[in-house]
């Protein structure tokens, strides 16, 4: 369940990753609903009005990007005047867990033991590398001095 009350009631809704996909109905509060038009809008997404009639009264997304969105519905009496201030409500869609700044502090932290890794394995090994010609040459000298 996404809301504990009322989306009348409601400012902002917080939707994780996999939230977002919903329907949204419109309602009114009046008889004479055979006659009523409604328009609807989501900021960040919808170019401009959508406007529906009483026979289709819902909002319908799929696929929405993280961030942030703002939802604006709005009905026309009986005459087609429109409401002075329609509803709207805020929308935050919240990203992947693997695509949070917290995740991406662990990649950062992996990328850097692994790249660490790789300079100490180099390191070590030039070093080894480094000790075995010394160790040749120390044996070659001591061959040289050495009389037969």
């Amino acid at each position: 369940m996404v809301l504990d009350r009322s989306i009348n009631l409601t400012n902002e809704i917080t939707l994780n990753y996999k939230q977002n996909n919903f329907l949204l109905n419109l309602q009114v509060q009046t008889m004479a609903i055979l006659r009523l038009h409604f328009r609807y809008k989501l900021d960040g997404y919808d170019s401009g009005w959508i406007y529906e009639t009483h026979s289709r009264r819902f909002a319908t997304y799929s696929n929405l990007k993280l961030g942030r969105y703002t939802f604006y519905a709005d009905a026309a009496n009986n005459d087609g005047i429109w409401n002075d201030t329609p509803k709207e409500f805020s929308m935050k869609i919240l990203p992947a867990p693997w695509f949070s700044v917290w995740a991406y502090l662990v990649y950062f932290i992996i990328m850097v033991g692994i790249i660490s890794g790789f300079i100490f394995f180099f390191i070590n090994r030039q070093k080894l590398r480094h000790q075995i010609e010394l160790k040749n040459i120390q044996y070659n000298r001591d061959t040289e001095i050495k009389p037969t």
